[in-house]
């Protein structure tokens, strides 16, 4: 599977996470609306049970910036309020630490170029389109970038086989054309296409160095969830995620059961190359329906330092 980027400018706020899970649920949600749940079991569904999922996503990050390894983090001495705070990297910076090269805190970034702002919400019966008892408000993230629309962007990385290259164009500009997350109908998650899927390979440039122990390591791009099987030895942050359930099922039970997901930037020993991690967790039924979720991680080569 091939590496690329494809480059997406938001045009209001959002209200759901860029999360990769939830991106790959919303193409998913475009295949069965255009073409139906048959083609989506038989297109994406399948192929994933069996282990051979036709793409992989990581999270949309601001600008270039990509995640901190969370292995990184262990060779940083007396930057504990800014490791906190950091969440991203420049370029540069992360390709220095996938070769294992010893960071600073003068490369870690907070995450301030993507603000939030609570904001209160009515609740609102998805079957009658009325609003709940006095009291019913809850407050709702709005995520919007702190730079002018034209300067900003968010980059999602995607490892594709080469046969369904255009079905993912094809996939993500229906999502343009519908929008992202919740309250679309409101005009947030608008966003338009700003690149092709672009050549990502430089992610993976490790995996052609020498010697071969030096990139017996994977990071991973993607909140998502390890699957049997996958490796154990590693480091990560971990965090419980309350999901919802897309509205075509028409259910009144809005969120699926909790589920522990880890965020990227996780780190494991491998001992050999590992294009992703995850896989395909079924989470819940309605009626007869088993709702699937894709937690699929996009993992790209990281030297392996022992932790100690």
């Amino acid at each position: 599977m091939k590496l690329y980027r494809i480059k997406l400018r938001p045009l209001s706020a959002w209200r759901t996470a860029w999360q990769s899970d939830t991106v790959a649920g919303f193409l998913c949600l475009m295949v069965s609306r255009f073409d139906g749940a048959d083609t989506l079991r038989e297109e994406i569904l399948r192929e994933c049970e069996a282990g051979h999922p036709p793409f992989v996503l990581s999270d949309a990050f601001p600008l270039d910036y990509l995640p901190v390894p969370e292995i990184a983090r262990f060779s940083l001495k007396g930057e504990s309020k800014k490791l906190k705070r950091a969440s991203l990297l420049t370029r540069e910076s992360f390709l220095r630490s996938q070769r294992g090269e010893a960071l600073t805190g003068e490369d870690l970034l907070s995450d301030e170029i993507v603000c939030r702002t609570p904001h209160l919400h009515n609740t609102l019966d998805r079957r009658s389109d009325t609003t709940g008892a006095a009291g019913s408000l809850f407050s709702v993230m709005d995520y919007f970038g702190t730079l002018p629309t034209e300067k900003f962007y968010l980059s999602i990385y995607a490892r594709v086989r080469d046969d369904y290259l255009e079905r993912l164009r094809e996939l993500f500009g229906r999502l343009a054309q519908n929008g992202f997350g919740a309250d679309i109908s409101t005009g947030k998650g608008q966003f338009e296409i700003i690149s092709d899927l672009e050549d990502a390979s430089w992610l993976d440039e490790l995996c052609n160095s020498d010697p071969v122990e030096e990139r017996k390591g994977v990071v991973v791009l993607s909140t998502f969830q390890p699957a049997e099987g996958d490796p154990v030895d590693g480091v990560w942050e971990s965090f419980v995620k309350f999901g919802k359930v897309a509205p075509d099922f028409g259910d009144d039970q809005v969120f699926k059961p909790p589920m522990l997901m880890f965020r990227p930037g996780a780190c494991f020993k491998t001992s050999s190359a590992k294009e992703f991690l995850g896989g395909m967790v079924t989470v819940s039924r309605v009626g007869t329906t088993e709702i699937k979720q894709l937690c699929y991680g996009l993992a790209v080569p990281h030297v392996w330092r022992e932790v100690v």
